[in-house]
C-alpha cells in the first residue's frame, strides 16, 4: 500500500521538542467549540475560550518528536508539555490559524510532508 503524504507545519520549540500541526479546516473549529462547550458547561467565557484552543490544538496535532499520537496521549497534554512549551504551542496554533502574525509571535514554521499509513 502506498503511503499518502500530508503537508504539515513543523515547529521547533525552545526546548528542541518538535511538533507537527496539520492545516486546519473550518470543521475543526466547529468541533473544538462543541467539545469545549460540553466541558465548560455554564462556566465563564474565558474558560470556554481556553478549552476551545486546547481542543483545536489536539485536533491539529499530528506528531511530537516524530511520534504519531493516540487519542489518549492527546488527552494528556499536561504530561507532554511544560507550561513554557504549552505557551509556545499556543503561539504555533495562532500561527497556523491566523491570517497575519500576531505581534511577538516569533516561531517560524517549516511546511514539510510526512507519510501516513
Amino acid at each position: 500500500m502506498e503511503q499518502q503524504e500530508t503537508p504539515v507545519y513543523k515547529f521547533t520549540l525552545s526546548s528542541k521538542k518538535v511538533i507537527f500541526l496539520r492545516e486546519p479546516k473550518m470543521r475543526d473549529s466547529e468541533d473544538a467549540i462543541k467539545v469545549a462547550g460540553m466541558k465548560a458547561g455554564e462556566n465563564n467565557v474565558a474558560y470556554m475560550g481556553l478549552l476551545t484552543q486546547k481542543e483545536l490544538f489536539k485536533k491539529l496535532l499530528v506528531q511530537v518528536d516524530g511520534k504519531k499520537l493516540s487519542a489518549t496521549e492527546k488527552e494528556n497534554l499536561n504530561d507532554m508539555f511544560t507550561y513554557k512549551e504549552w505557551n509556545q504551542c499556543m503561539k504555533a496554533l495562532q500561527k497556523v490559524t491566523a491570517e497575519e502574525d500576531a505581534e511577538g509571535n516569533d516561531l517560524a514554521p517549516e511546511i514539510v510532508t510526512i507519510g501516513d499509513k
